[in-house]
């Protein structure tokens, strides 16, 4: 983390206490003695003054704290230094911290410029994150013994601090703790300590002596980058310990390395990107393969796990795309997310028969988790097995080389990503399958022929999103669609089944009806809905409520002009329920009262909105785009245009005008057809007649039944 991005959680951390009334314009309970206190209990804790501009700096000088005061005939013990208690106090030159403190808190001392030595008292367990961050003048600093981590960034940028003594308490250091203590020139690490996190001295560019122990299980990212220690080896691999480190400087291609016997593990980030590295050799010895530690590596084509390594970290072998077999051994444990991710050219995978965690049963070239009979990785060449129950979140994500697979009827579930990226060109999901995870099978480009069955109940998230999907038959079994589910596919026409209840993201259903799942599908002519759906329902391929009051989405393929049933009150359940790149006009009627937060958004040709209500609708965040202001025409009622040029949303558009309408023209699309025959039959049926004059088609002053036969003879006659 660069100090820009230490800024920017100092800010966060600060405006989320702020939300949460944490901090308040007086952040303190009392004071005594010139230090301010906040009362939990019978216990205090130092804080700052808290008020206007001394928000911060309330503290200079040397500082005693007592281990317990006295306010208002009541006696507190003095237990921590709070959150920023002292920070940017750059005139605090010491403090004395008494035995009752058990904690420093975040950014407790930050930027104390002034202080040079500090002694924290055994009392004291836990020190927060960056509490001594940028005290640039601090030399020494003494750790208690009782504290057993040193978090992220404590001693950051204390680029005075000459040494400093890890006691045998200590059992993790911290991502960044020392970082930028360039005045440290050796440092000890005790046995007690097992991780070292990222960047942990990072910067430390005097430091030329490291004692790393063997109990060391973990060296997190670039732990000694800029540092004379490491900047004094020469290319190669350095060793940290017992540790294989880091592959210094550009590595030659075609390089084999053979780590040596004796290394425990092998570190975060090791050999990240060293595509010229084609065969690594891993004695015995090792135990553990750190984060990403050949995430990269192109030109590796093989790898051997031997016996006595337990865990492979998360993305340790991502993108080694030239990887074509694997073998893991007799007591790996524990394989992290996203180990193998990328390795498109894989096509054998073994695990010992000795192994009691995984398995790769009948030769099945996967890796199967025993227990809980899920595959968590596969490969083009793959065969399934039918006692797999699922697939696991991304098993198969990039291999393009996976043009087919056979799902058993054993497997009920396929886990996010599952088949992502591969170049599966048709599947066959068994009724089995109850969920199909979100991005499951997204961006299988090559993905036409998919067939569901009955059992189905979940499509999650963009699942087939990016796919090559021109139709689909949904079961009946299916409740729920998950966003973007269908988004950027060439479907043409999909019909939702009547058992679907939810179209997007459950949990936010009140808020979100549609949830964009066929977003941006420029093919999608028509949505229709089961008649027996209770949620939805469908209208001239549109999709709307099952009570016709909400329209949720208009097709991406529809161009021309889009005609909302009279029956809407509301129009988007979700951001961008028109997503028609080339619709040119849309005909809104009178009973809308509301239009949702980017409903138009997605309209780049529209040039005409013709509203019917008398009253100009409220809207959510901006409807239409803002630059459509100046292009669409926006026609109103002849009685409401100066209501609609005051207010406040649509008074942005330049050019509004009076309604013209055509007697016949119920729909008012400017034209009068057949489609005026049926919106007349709908307007009767719901009761939505006695603002249309141009449904009284007959001239009688009243719009009923009669005027249907008169719009039909006035079609029949040309007239």
């Amino acid at each position: 983390m660069n100090s820009k991005t230490k800024f920017l959680k100092t800010a966060f951390l600060l405006a989320c206490m702020l939300l949460a009334g944490t901090i308040t314009a007086s952040a303190y309970d009392f004071e005594v003695d010139g230090i301010y206190y906040n009362i939990d209990g019978t216990n205090a804790t130092v804080t700052h003054k808290g008020t206007g501009s001394n928000y911060y700096y309330t503290y200079s000088g040397s500082v005693t704290i007592p281990a317990t005061v006295t306010y208002n005939g009541t006696t507190y013990s003095v237990t921590s230094i709070g959150y920023m208690a002292f920070r940017g106090c750059s005139g605090l030159i010491s403090v004395v911290i008494p035995n009752s403190v058990t904690s420093i808190g975040y950014y407790a001392f930050e930027e104390c410029s002034g202080l040079t030595s500090v002694r924290i008292p055994n009392s004291v367990t836990s020190i927060g994150w960056a509490a001594f961050c940028w005290c640039s003048g601090l030399t020494s600093v003494g750790i208690s013994n009782s504290v057993t981590s040193i978090d992220g960034y404590v001693f950051h940028g204390c680029s005075g601090l000459t040494s400093v003594s890890i006691p045998n308490s200590v059992i993790s250091i911290g991502v960044d703790a020392f970082s930028d203590c360039s005045g440290l020139t050796n440092i000890t690490i005790p046995d007690s300590v097992s991780s070292i996190g990222g960047a942990a001295f990072k910067g430390c560019s005097g430091l030329t002596s490291v004692v790393i122990p063997n109990s060391i299980t973990s060296i997190g990212r670039d732990a000694f980058y800029g540092t004379a220690w490491y900047d004094n080896h020469p290319d190669g691999l350095v060793y940290a310990g017992l540790f294989a480190y880091k592959y210094k400087g550009t590595m030659p291609e075609g390089t084999s390395i053979t780590i040596q016997q004796g290394t425990l593990g092998i570190a975060d980030n090791a050999f990240e990107d060293c595509s010229g590295l084609t065969s690594v050799i891993i004695p015995n010895s090792v135990t553990f393969i750190g984060s990403r530690a050949f995430e990269g590596c192109l030109g590796l084509t093989s790898v051997i796990i031997p016996d006595s390594i337990t865990s492979i970290g998360e993305s340790s072998f991502t993108r080694c795309s030239g990887l074509t077999s694997l073998t893991i051994g007799s007591s790996v444990t524990s394989i992290g997310s996203n180990a193998f991710l990328g390795c498109s050219g894989l096509n054998n995978i073994e695990v010992s028969s000795d192994n009691a965690v995984y398995d790769s049963r009948g030769n099945c070239d996967a890796i199967i988790e025993t227990a809980s009979r899920t595959l968590i990785l596969g490969c083009k060449e793959t065969i399934i097995p039918n006692s797999v129950t699922s697939i696991g979140k991304s098993a198969f994500e990039g291999c393009l080389g996976l043009t087919s697979v056979v799902i058993p009827n054993s497997v009920t579930t396929l886990g996010r990503g599952s088949f992502r990226k591969t170049g599966l060109t048709s599947v066959v999901i068994p009724g089995s399958v109850k969920t199909i995870g979100n991005k499951a099978f997204m961006s299988c480009e090559n993905l036409t022929d998919v067939t569901l069955s009955e059992g189905l109940t979940l499509i999650d998230e963009e699942a087939f999103c990016e796919t090559g999907i021109t139709e689909i038959h949904l079961p009946e079994s299916l409740i729920r669609i998950g966003e973007q589910a269908f988004e950027e596919t060439p479907l043409t026409s999909i019909t939702i089944p009547k058992n679907v209840a939810y179209l997007g993201n459950e949990a936010e259903f009140e808020n979100d009806l549609y949830g964009g799942v066929f977003d941006d599908c420029q093919q999608l002519m028509e949505v229709n809905v089961d008649s027996a759906n209770a949620t939805y329902a469908s209208y001239d391929g549109m999709l709307l409520t099952k009570d016709m009051k909400t329209f949720l989405y208009c097709p991406g393929a529809r161009t021309d002009q889009c005609v909302i049933p009279n029956t809407v009150t509301t129009i988007g359940g979700g951001w961008g329920g028109f997503d028609c790149k080339g619709l040119t006009s849309v005909i809104i009627p009178s009973n809308v009262e509301y239009i949702a937060d980017g409903a138009f958004d997605d309209c780049d040709a529209l040039t005409l909105v013709r509203i019917f209500a008398v009253n100009p609708p409220s809207v959510g965040d901006y409807p239409f785009s803002y630059y459509s202001y100046s292009i669409i025409t926006l026609e109103v009622p002849a009685e409401s245009v100066e209501a609609y040029r005051a207010h406040e949303y649509w008074s942005q558009f330049q050019n509004i005008l009076p309604i013209v309408q055509t007697s016949g023209d119920t729909d008012g699309d400017g034209r009068v057809s057949i489609g005026d025959v049926t919106f007349l039959i709908d307007m009767l049926l719901n009761g939505h007649v006695s603002d249309n004059a141009a449904a009284d088609v007959d001239g009688d002053g009243t719009v009923s039944i009669g005027d249907v036969t008169a719009l039909i003879d006035m079609l029949l006659s040309g007239n």
